[in-house]
């Protein structure tokens, strides 16, 4: 069995993972999950110290109905760096916090979008078939500010303007609220078949300052029965069907 941990003293798990039933990380005290290493604990997390989640760190409760409690003065990290970016790349992200923001989180991002569901009509002027993220009229995506909803996913576009001169990486921290724990759902939303023959495309984030299993993922979700790894190689040009008169993106690039 596992043992009650109280933390009283810095910890870093740079080569060892650290499991306990619960964590208690007293004031004055850090803890820090190092990358590809992971803080597992079976119940409650409380922090009055320091809980610092790097980028590719994990935290995993096992109790889905256990917390995380963040007391005054305390502070918790989960720290994300983005690939190497191009002028025009973007990251679908999520949020592992409770209360994060677009002011928080993203402060320092060029753009922010949301997605509205309900607004998309496939571009008819892209061959039916295959995933289609081109809307007929540009009310699909939209600039976002305020609260990230939890388990939704973000368009975020970390470079300044649209011709930043240099590909680079991004380091972005999440700190607002609390860590997310248990099971969390986010609704897909589709419009009448009739008019959306290629279906709608829902933008889903993972909620969780973790890795999660893919199989696990698509064995707990019926309309999911693959996942792919997408990368926009195409430059988004004019000659592309889409809404907007100057820059659309390669459907091809999604197939």
């Amino acid at each position: 069995s596992l043992d009650a941990v109280t933390i009283d003293g810095d910890l870093t798990l740079a080569t060892n993972d650290l499991e306990a039933c619960t964590l208690i990380i007293n004031a004055g005290n850090t803890v820090t999950v190092t990358a590809d290493q992971y803080l597992r604990v079976n119940g409650d997390i409380t922090v009055d110290g320091s809980l610092i989640v790097e980028h590719q760190g994990s935290v995993v409760q096992v109790d889905p109905s256990a917390t995380v409690t963040k007391n005054a003065g305390g502070v918790i990290n989960v720290e994300v760096t983005t690939p190497v970016l191009s002028p025009r790349d973007f990251m679908l992200m999520g949020t592992p916090m409770s209360a994060e923001t677009r002011e928080g989180v993203y402060t320092d991002a060029f753009l922010v979008l949301d997605f509205t569901p309900q607004n998309f009509i496939p571009h008819p002027l892209v061959p039916a078939g295959g995933t289609n993220f081109a809307d007929d009229d540009g009310d699909f995506y939209n600039e976002y500010s305020g609260g990230l909803t939890v388990g939704e996913g973000y368009l975020v576009r970390p470079q300044t303007g649209y011709s930043h001169p240099t590909p680079e990486s991004f380091d972005m921290t999440y700190t607002l609220g609390t860590l997310n724990n248990g099971n969390i759902s986010h609704p897909a939303i589709f419009n009448n078949i009739t008019d959306n023959p290629d279906g709608t495309p829902n933008i889903f984030g993972n909620p969780y300052p973790s890795a999660i299993s893919a199989n696990d993922f698509i064995n707990g979700n019926p309309l999911i029965n693959e996942v792919y790894f997408w990368e926009h190689l195409t430059p988004p040009s004019s000659s592309f069907p889409g809404a907007n008169p100057t820059m659309n993106f390669s459907m091809d690039d999604l197939s």
